[in-house]
């Protein structure tokens, strides 16, 4: 079995060195000429509003709070140290998680829709202990 492995893992390498030699599709504007312009960004970052985000520490930052930090202001990160850009981003997609979406900021907050609400109750009493 073990030699088995090392023949499958050597043909996927050369399966991946082979995809890397070709050349990539010519991407050229409609005047022929190549792009010379970099945008640099993030394409996945997540605010307060996500579980994961929240349950790690982010108790505070919210997409707004996101967005201002991508155009260059300071802001105090979840541990108190301020944190700022050299340069501003050219792009930012704030992408929360749909699941339990703003759940548990709301259930911090206090908001009595959602600790009305079975899911609040059984939340609220895990962020209390």
């Amino acid at each position: 079995m073990r030699y088995f492995s090392r023949i499958l893992l050597a043909i996927f390498v050369l399966f991946a060195l082979a995809a890397c030699d070709r050349p990539s599709e010519d991407v050229r504007d409609l005047d022929g000429r190549l792009p010379q312009q970099v945008y640099w960004g993030d394409l996945h970052l997540h605010s307060r509003l996500s579980f994961d985000s929240y349950m790690f520490g982010n108790r505070l930052l919210s997409p707004d709070d996101a967005f201002r930090f991508a155009k260059g202001e300071p802001m105090q990160a979840h541990n108190g140290d301020i944190a700022q850009l050299s340069k501003p981003l050219d792009f930012l997609m704030v992408s929360d998680h749909s699941e339990y979406l703003g759940v548990l900021a709301s259930i911090q907050e206090k908001r009595d829709y959602i600790l009305a609400m079975p899911i609040g109750q059984r939340r609220g009493k895990d962020l209390d202990d």
